[in-house]
């Protein structure tokens, strides 16, 4: 997601409620504006490819400044990161964990996300971990349909815990 989803009400359309969250307040700036519209890919890393992707996040561009593209992670996923180490480097070893274990950079892990993140013409810069994902296969749904069908399965909805990523000063 690009932003924030918004729920406070609008009073000037009588379908919206105090808590209620309409598609469209969902679609607009996620599923129109992101490109979410493409189909999604599943595919098999490893533990190691998944702390690369992870460490993927920061990007150092030629003049020297960090940007921060936040990789949004299954709610079984969790992990802390310093920001005073070098990019590359700021996810410490054990610090991933899935459900309550350690990963292990040997395990095999099923990942989806955009189909364009898979491939390099496409990807967003730096996420080259996905490139050599093996099992790969295409999802019969495209990214608006997914989330359509999440929306659906679990509504009404409830935020997700805010420390699935955090930094090793707020532990």
């Amino acid at each position: 997601l690009r932003r924030d989803i918004r729920y406070a009400a609008d009073p000037a359309n009588p379908a919206d409620a105090p808590g209620r969250v309409l598609f469209s307040e969902v679609a607009l700036g996620t599923v129109y504006d992101s490109g979410i519209g493409v189909g999604l890919v599943r595919g098999d890393i490893t533990g190691a490819q998944l702390d690369e992707l992870l460490e993927s996040q920061w990007q150092t561009a030629a003049d020297g400044t960090v940007t921060y593209r936040q990789v949004a992670v299954s709610g079984n996923v969790r992990y802390t990161y310093d920001l005073s180490k070098p990019v590359g480097d700021r996810i410490p070893p054990g610090a991933i964990r899935l459900g309550n274990r350690p990963l292990n950079p040997n395990a095999k892990i099923r990942i989806a996300t955009l189909a364009n993140n898979f491939f390099p013409k496409n990807a967003h810069p730096g996420f080259t971990a996905l490139f050599e994902a093996r099992n790969q296969d295409r999802s019969l749904y495209n990214g608006g349909d997914a989330l359509w069908r999440y929306l659906e399965k679990e509504s009404p909805l409830t935020p997700p815990p805010l420390n699935r990523a955090t930094p090793t000063n707020e532990r």
